[in-house]
């Protein structure tokens, strides 16, 4: 059997029927007989007269709000309830006395974000559905379609601002933040020691330039010094040898002698003198270069123990701080003790356990302890319960591993 939609509701009613069964408005087949007189002309109307007096175009719908397009009165009461509860649930979270008015508003947003497009595209409204799908709108299985659809993407889309905006999320995110200013923090103040030490290192050199170049300028003028003393002492002994001349012969040759062993003499211990200067010089500037690179090397060993500290705790980040055996009150023994969480992360699960043997070093049990939200750098005293009759025992740790509450996108 043919079928056409019909002009009013876009419900499908036969070719040849001339009520609808869904709205109960009255369909023509022809096209009306419309008097000469009564047809407007283009002067009063936007409306062209050849699609005015085509029978085949249908007549314009009644309304636009949904539920009131069609005279049916059970769809007058269903978009009435519909449109209650609607503005009831958008409106209700700006009513809540727990959260403040921007969670409210958010709250309010997120529903509206669910509800309107579930109604626009539902119901047509404004033919929103007609423009979507085309010529594809007056098919049951389009429209189911489109409305399954949109119903999905309404929820994803809720889900995503509910994930974004739940509280967990944003202590998530605030924790990752004060981790990495923390880390920033720490690589600015290396790298402004790093800086302290540069200058330090090039003051102490431009320092020691200045001593070195002080030195050697004394140490010239001492040499010139010790060459003008050494120029007299021969004016003075050419003089004496002129003085000698008149002397007798033997008188002249021993005083020459000695004059010559006592210039050897003062030589000798002007050169010790000098080497023993330059001597102890070395030895400063040895030294002082010993001190330099026991500096450094003192400063890498600090950077590479911090280092190894750092890499450590992201390694090995769950440690066993202490851990005994005691009794309570009904004889059962407990082993008891404390684990620390060295890492920057939080986690969710943590286990420790324990073999139990007897005096022979045979294995007869073994106990277990675990603890839920253990956070960063955070200490859990844990008590694991030895369900034996071997006494003594015997305890040894062999196992302690946990899972890490890593920072997630969405709080879905």
């Amino acid at each position: 059997m043919a079928a056409r939609s019909c002009p009013f509701c876009a419900e499908e009613i036969a070719e040849e029927a001339t009520r609808c069964e869904h709205c109960g408005s009255v369909l023509t087949t022809t096209a009306p007989e419309i008097p000469v007189q009564s047809v407007p002309t283009a002067e009063h109307t936007s409306t062209p007269l050849s699609s005015q007096l085509d029978g085949d175009t249908p007549p314009p719908r009644r309304g636009w709000v949904p539920g009131f397009r069609t005279n049916v009165w059970w769809k007058k009461v269903l978009a009435v309830w519909g449109y209650l509860m609607g503005s009831l649930m958008i409106l209700m979270p700006l009513f809540s006395s727990e959260n403040g008015l921007r969670d409210k508003i958010t709250d309010a947003f997120m529903f509206s974000v669910l509800i309107l497009p579930i109604f626009v595209v539902t119901t047509d409204f404004l033919e929103a559905r007609t423009r979507l799908l085309g010529k594809k709108a007056n098919s049951k299985g389009m429209r189911a379609m489109a409305n399954i659809g949109v119903i999905f993407l309404s929820f994803i889309l809720m889900g995503l601002l509910n994930g974004v905006h739940s509280p967990e999320y944003q202590a998530r995110a605030a924790t990752a933040q004060q981790e990495d200013a923390k880390v920033e923090e720490a690589k600015k103040r290396e790298d402004t020691q790093r800086n302290e030490i540069a200058r330090f290192e090039a003051e102490k050199k431009r320092e020691q330039k200045r001593t070195d170049k002080a030195r050697a300028k004394q140490e010239r003028q001492r040499v010139a010094t010790v060459e003008q003393d050494t120029g007299d002492q021969q004016q003075t002994e050419t003089e004496a040898a002129k003085a000698d001349d008149q002397q007798p012969e033997q008188t002249k040759n021993a005083d020459k002698t000695e004059d010559r062993v006592a210039a050897a003499n003062a030589r000798q211990q002007e050169k010790r003198q000098h080497e023993a200067e330059k001597q102890a010089t070395r030895d400063q500037k040895r030294q002082e270069r010993e001190q330099r690179s026991a500096a450094r090397h003192e400063h890498v060993a600090e950077i590479k123990s911090h280092t190894r500290e750092a890499i450590n705790n992201e390694l090995h980040p769950l440690e066993m701080v202490d851990a005994h055996v005691e009794t309570d009150e009904f004889g059962i023994r407990h082993i008891v003790g404390t684990v620390h969480n060295r890492s920057r992360f939080p986690y969710e699960v943590v286990q420790i356990e324990f073999n139990i043997y007897d005096v022979n070093h045979t294995q007869v049990k073994s106990a277990f302890s675990n603890v839920t939200g253990l956070e960063a750098n955070g200490t859990w005293k844990f008590d694991a319960v030895v369900l034996t009759d071997v006494d003594p025992i015997y305890c040894k740790k062999s196992d302690l591993w946990g899972k890490k509450k890593l920072p997630g996108f969405l709080g879905l």
